[in-house]
Protein backbone atom coordinates (compact mmCIF):
# COMPACT_ATOMS: atom_id res chain seq x y z
CA UNK A 1 0.00 0.00 0.00
CA UNK A 2 3.02 2.50 0.52
CA UNK A 3 3.42 2.62 -3.11
CA UNK A 4 0.24 2.92 -4.46
CA UNK A 5 -0.02 5.07 -7.48
CA UNK A 6 -3.35 5.80 -9.76
CA UNK A 7 -5.22 7.91 -11.94
CA UNK A 8 -8.07 9.72 -10.62
CA UNK A 9 -10.81 6.84 -11.48
CA UNK A 10 -12.21 6.32 -8.02
CA UNK A 11 -15.86 7.29 -6.93
CA UNK A 12 -15.68 6.27 -3.17
CA UNK A 13 -13.07 4.67 -0.53
CA UNK A 14 -13.96 2.88 2.77
CA UNK A 15 -11.65 1.81 5.60
CA UNK A 16 -12.51 -0.02 8.28
CA UNK A 17 -10.38 -0.58 11.70
CA UNK A 18 -6.84 -0.25 9.03
CA UNK A 19 -5.94 3.23 9.96
CA UNK A 20 -5.11 2.79 13.50
CA UNK A 21 -2.55 -0.53 12.29
CA UNK A 22 -0.40 1.74 10.10
CA UNK A 23 2.59 3.73 10.93
CA UNK A 24 1.45 6.56 8.41
CA UNK A 25 -2.22 6.86 8.17
CA UNK A 26 -1.84 10.29 6.90
CA UNK A 27 0.55 10.16 3.94
CA UNK A 28 -2.02 6.77 2.75
CA UNK A 29 -4.88 9.29 3.28
CA UNK A 30 -2.95 11.83 0.66
CA UNK A 31 -2.32 8.85 -1.81
CA UNK A 32 -6.39 8.04 -1.71
CA UNK A 33 -7.33 12.15 -1.72
CA UNK A 34 -5.06 11.78 -5.24
CA UNK A 35 -6.87 8.52 -7.14
CA UNK A 36 -10.39 9.60 -6.11
CA UNK A 37 -12.12 11.57 -8.68
CA UNK A 38 -13.72 15.30 -8.40
CA UNK A 39 -17.20 14.97 -6.07
CA UNK A 40 -15.72 11.53 -4.83
CA UNK A 41 -16.40 10.61 -0.97
CA UNK A 42 -14.35 8.50 1.84
CA UNK A 43 -15.78 7.04 4.67
CA UNK A 44 -13.27 6.06 7.63
CA UNK A 45 -14.24 3.45 10.62
CA UNK A 46 -11.56 3.48 13.39
CA UNK A 47 -11.57 3.17 17.06
CA UNK A 48 -10.68 5.08 19.85
CA UNK A 49 -10.21 2.27 22.32
CA UNK A 50 -9.59 4.74 25.51
CA UNK A 51 -13.47 4.67 24.82
CA UNK A 52 -14.16 0.89 26.11
CA UNK A 53 -15.60 0.02 29.48
CA UNK A 54 -17.53 -1.90 31.72
CA UNK A 55 -20.43 -1.18 34.53
CA UNK A 56 -20.04 -1.69 36.94
CA UNK A 57 -16.37 -1.13 37.02
CA UNK A 58 -14.39 -4.27 36.67
CA UNK A 59 -10.95 -4.89 37.72
CA UNK A 60 -10.82 -7.74 35.10
CA UNK A 61 -12.27 -5.47 32.17
CA UNK A 62 -9.40 -2.77 33.20
CA UNK A 63 -6.36 -5.19 33.55
CA UNK A 64 -8.04 -6.38 29.84
CA UNK A 65 -8.09 -3.09 28.56
CA UNK A 66 -4.41 -2.27 29.96
CA UNK A 67 -3.35 -5.64 27.97
CA UNK A 68 -5.03 -5.20 25.01
CA UNK A 69 -3.03 -1.85 24.93
CA UNK A 70 0.01 -2.57 25.77
CA UNK A 71 0.40 -5.33 22.85
CA UNK A 72 -0.78 -3.10 20.41
CA UNK A 73 1.06 0.14 21.48
CA UNK A 74 4.21 -2.26 21.23
CA UNK A 75 3.09 -3.03 17.50
CA UNK A 76 2.74 0.47 16.66
CA UNK A 77 -1.03 0.75 16.81
CA UNK A 78 -2.66 3.79 17.34
CA UNK A 79 -5.56 2.58 19.42
CA UNK A 80 -6.77 6.01 20.08
CA UNK A 81 -6.83 7.13 16.12
CA UNK A 82 -10.26 7.79 16.21
CA UNK A 83 -10.99 11.36 17.54
CA UNK A 84 -7.59 12.33 15.19
CA UNK A 85 -9.38 11.10 12.04
CA UNK A 86 -11.03 14.64 10.96
CA UNK A 87 -8.35 16.27 11.16
CA UNK A 88 -6.53 13.57 9.01
CA UNK A 89 -8.67 14.30 6.59
CA UNK A 90 -8.37 17.74 6.60
CA UNK A 91 -4.73 17.53 6.27
CA UNK A 92 -4.87 14.90 3.03
CA UNK A 93 -6.90 17.59 1.33
CA UNK A 94 -10.74 16.11 2.14
CA UNK A 95 -13.17 18.51 2.41
CA UNK A 96 -16.62 18.98 4.57
CA UNK A 97 -15.21 16.30 7.15
CA UNK A 98 -18.01 14.91 9.31
CA UNK A 99 -18.14 12.87 12.15
CA UNK A 100 -20.41 10.69 14.03
CA UNK A 101 -19.42 8.21 16.83
CA UNK A 102 -21.56 4.57 17.65
CA UNK A 103 -20.53 2.39 20.64
CA UNK A 104 -21.66 -1.16 20.93
CA UNK A 105 -22.62 -2.25 24.71
CA UNK A 106 -23.57 -5.37 25.40
CA UNK A 107 -25.89 -6.60 28.44
CA UNK A 108 -27.20 -10.05 27.65
CA UNK A 109 -25.96 -10.65 23.95
CA UNK A 110 -23.13 -12.97 22.93
CA UNK A 111 -20.94 -9.80 22.19
CA UNK A 112 -20.33 -9.27 26.28
CA UNK A 113 -17.58 -12.00 25.60
CA UNK A 114 -15.58 -10.55 22.83
CA UNK A 115 -13.32 -8.69 25.84
CA UNK A 116 -12.68 -12.33 26.59
CA UNK A 117 -12.22 -13.91 23.23
CA UNK A 118 -10.20 -10.95 22.24
CA UNK A 119 -7.64 -11.85 24.74
CA UNK A 120 -8.03 -15.59 24.50
CA UNK A 121 -6.63 -14.27 21.01
CA UNK A 122 -3.31 -12.40 21.71
CA UNK A 123 -2.58 -14.83 24.60
CA UNK A 124 0.19 -16.15 23.19
CA UNK A 125 1.44 -12.83 21.92
CA UNK A 126 0.83 -11.53 25.53
CA UNK A 127 3.45 -14.02 27.30
CA UNK A 128 5.90 -13.99 24.10
CA UNK A 129 5.94 -10.50 24.79
CA UNK A 130 6.04 -11.28 28.43
CA UNK A 131 3.42 -8.69 29.16
CA UNK A 132 2.10 -10.80 31.62
CA UNK A 133 2.81 -14.45 32.79
CA UNK A 134 0.45 -17.22 31.74
CA UNK A 135 -0.81 -17.79 35.71
CA UNK A 136 -1.78 -14.16 35.77
CA UNK A 137 -3.12 -14.42 32.46
CA UNK A 138 -5.53 -17.30 33.29
CA UNK A 139 -6.54 -15.51 36.44
CA UNK A 140 -7.17 -12.77 34.33
CA UNK A 141 -9.55 -14.46 31.88
CA UNK A 142 -11.62 -16.33 34.72
CA UNK A 143 -12.19 -12.96 36.14
CA UNK A 144 -13.61 -11.35 32.90
CA UNK A 145 -15.23 -14.67 32.06
CA UNK A 146 -17.09 -14.31 35.44
CA UNK A 147 -18.12 -10.61 35.16
CA UNK A 148 -19.25 -11.31 31.43
CA UNK A 149 -22.17 -13.70 32.22
CA UNK A 150 -23.02 -11.67 35.64
CA UNK A 151 -26.56 -10.51 33.49
CA UNK A 152 -26.58 -7.27 35.30
CA UNK A 153 -23.15 -6.13 34.26
CA UNK A 154 -22.69 -4.09 31.10
CA UNK A 155 -19.58 -4.71 28.78
CA UNK A 156 -18.54 -1.75 25.62
CA UNK A 157 -16.35 -2.08 22.67
CA UNK A 158 -14.51 1.19 21.86
CA UNK A 159 -16.05 4.00 20.33
CA UNK A 160 -16.21 3.43 16.71
CA UNK A 161 -15.21 6.91 14.62
CA UNK A 162 -17.47 6.90 11.80
CA UNK A 163 -15.86 10.15 9.63
CA UNK A 164 -16.24 11.04 6.08
CA UNK A 165 -15.13 13.95 3.89
CA UNK A 166 -15.03 14.65 -0.17
CA UNK A 167 -12.95 15.63 -3.21
CA UNK A 168 -13.71 18.68 -4.77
Amino acid sequence: VQTWEGAKSYDFAYSRFLLSQLWDPESILRKIHGVLKSGSAILLEDMDFSGTYAYPASDAFDQYAALHQELFNRRGFDLKIGPKLPELLRRAGFKHVQVQVRQPVFQFEEGKHLPSLALENIAEDLIREKVISLAELKGVVARLRKFEEDPTTQVSLPRIFQVWGYVE
